[in-house]
């Protein structure tokens, strides 16, 4: 269970007075806004009747005829106890509003900051893992196997290979043990692992009906083996081998690179183009869904198909060589080392980008991997919702980068602002490098 889930648990208990209300079922009712969050709240749920009846699991019809309605008292009567019951949880509510039908809450945006940025930098390792061991648990253990192709040097190869990388990488951050093994039967019913199969779709019809034909094998093999079908790549080349497209994607870089920079062959620019060149392929492979087929036909020759890897590789690049500064800076007397974390006041970040960044990207960063793997029993795994919330931190990261001065004048009224933010930025870059590193992309430090 994410921090997340057990607020939605917490708020579904305070609506529903019900100790057996589930924090599944509270994620279909009890909402995490993404933007706006100074006008909508951070988190809303509806206050009709209907919408928590269909989330109420129990078949009671005396629970469920309890529910009349569920404000029972004022609206203001109503807030104050709700931000009252949330002062023993992690997250606290400072603000509840109504609109419509519909309940707004604000977060006490200092106390979230200071609570929960201290687990991200301080638990670095293991933040981000969702899912916890349980004895009882059939499906701790995974063993991820690559149907291999005739031609391993193939397009389809290569995104095979990468699908089967990515999810065991999404399942050990998740918190799931997971190796690329293959294991006989008896291992897979005495050990506890369930086999995934990641093979490649048929040629022959279309991908929606050929991704199903190929799931319906899960239904009727062992209930320990999962099939993952991955889509083929279409090109206007064919035989082009996927190191062939590598280097394509890294010419182009270069070729970037020497209108900017001028003809600059040096071997540090042609290192970076080759990183860059083979993450623009990584992640034009994953930010498709694993059984769509990729077209690159249209795409080979357009300068667009290589913004994304480009753009994310960019601002990491950006945030990395600000932090180094800050450090620079540090090491030659012009700030101060940086406090302690109990000494930094979190009540100084003001940017709605900040808390942004924050509560959408780095407290919501366990439920994306929840989100990534949670279809893993059907066959269906989405690791291209990995490549959106780069993309999107990215974007909003660099509008805050060109809005906001961070690297201020030494000043009394400007340095603890700035502490505040480098901890935020500090964690910020740990989500960063954790989702690239799941990802098999190398980040830069500059570019």
């Amino acid at each position: 269970m994410t921090q997340l889930d057990e607020l939605f648990e917490q708020i579904g208990k305070f609506v529903l007075k019900q100790a057996d209300f589930t924090f599944m079922r509270a994620q279909t009712i009890v909402k995490q806004h993404t933007e706006k969050l100074s006008q909508i709240g951070d988190i809303a749920f509806p206050i009709t009747v209907q919408p928590w009846l269909n989330a109420i699991e129990t078949n009671s019809a005396e629970s469920r005829n309890d529910l009349k309605q569920i404000i029972n008292e004022s609206e203001t009567e109503f807030a104050r106890k709700l931000c009252e019951a949330s002062t023993e949880w992690m997250f606290h509510i400072e603000m509840v509003k109504f609109s419509e039908f519909r309940c707004l809450l604000f977060l006490n945006r200092p106390k979230c900051y200071s609570d929960f940025l201290k687990t991200v930098l301080y638990d670095d390792a293991s933040y981000g893992q969702w899912h916890h061991h349980n004895t009882n648990d059939d499906n701790t253990n995974y063993a991820v196997e690559v149907v291999k192709q005739s031609n391993d040097n193939s397009l389809v190869a290569h995104r095979l290979q990468l699908i089967t990388k990515v999810l065991i990488n999404l399942l050990r951050s998740s918190g799931f043990e997971a190796n690329a093994a293959k294991f006989d039967v008896n291992s897979l019913e005495n050990n506890n692992l369930t086999e995934v199969l990641v093979k490649s779709a048929r040629r022959d019809g279309g991908k929606r009906a050929n991704r199903q034909s190929e799931l319906e094998l899960n239904n009727n093999a062992n209930r320990k083996s999962i099939t993952i079908i991955c889509g083929n790549v279409t090109i206007c080349r064919p035989g082009l081998t996927a190191d062939d497209f590598i280097r394509l994607r890294s010419l182009e870089m270069e070729k970037t690179a020497e209108l900017k920079h001028g003809h600059n062959k040096e071997n540090v620019i042609i290192d970076k183009c080759q990183k860059l060149g083979a993450a623009t392929v990584t992640f034009d492979f994953l930010k498709i869904k694993h059984f769509n087929t990729i077209n690159f036909e249209k795409s080979m020759t357009t300068p667009s198909t290589i913004k994304g890897a480009a753009f994310i590789l960019y601002n990491v690049a950006r945030l990395q060589t600000l932090l180094a500064s800050f450090d620079h800076q540090v090491a030659r007397g012009f700030y101060d080392p940086l406090p302690k974390f109990d000494q930094i006041d979190f009540g100084l970040l003001k940017e709605e980008e900040e808390w942004q960044m924050f509560f959408v990207y780095i407290v919501g960063y366990p439920n994306l991997l929840e989100r990534c793997i949670s279809g893993i029993g059907t066959g269906n795994i989405a690791i291209h919702l990995l490549c959106t919330f780069l993309s999107n931190l990215s974007a909003l990261f660099s509008v805050y980068y060109h809005r906001v001065k961070i690297l201020t004048d030494n000043l009394p009224q400007l340095v603890p602002v700035l502490y505040a933010r480098i901890y935020l930025l500090k964690a910020l870059r740990s989500i960063f490098l954790k989702a690239l590193a799941i990802l098999e992309i190398e980040s830069l430090d500059q570019m």
